[in-house]
C-alpha cells in the first residue's frame, strides 16, 4: 500500500519505487508503527535510534 501511494503520487515505475522503499526499510530509515488496527509508516531521523 505504501508503494502504491508513492507510485500514484509520483508516476514513477513500480519496480523502482518498491526497490527504493525496500532499501530504506532494510536500512532502518522507514519503520512501521502500529496505530490501533492500522500500520503507519514513519521516516526516522536516524536509522539507529528513534525518539518517541
Amino acid at each position: 500500500m505504501l508503494c502504491g501511494k508513492i507510485e500514484e503520487a509520483t508516476g514513477f515505475d513500480s519496480r523502482l519505487v518498491s526497490k527504493t522503499i525496500e532499501d530504506f526499510i532494510d536500512a532502518g530509515y522507514i519503520k512501521p508503527r502500529r496505530r490501533g488496527d492500522n500500520l503507519a509508516w514513519h521516516w526516522t531521523h536516524n536509522n539507529r535510534v528513534d525518539v518517541n
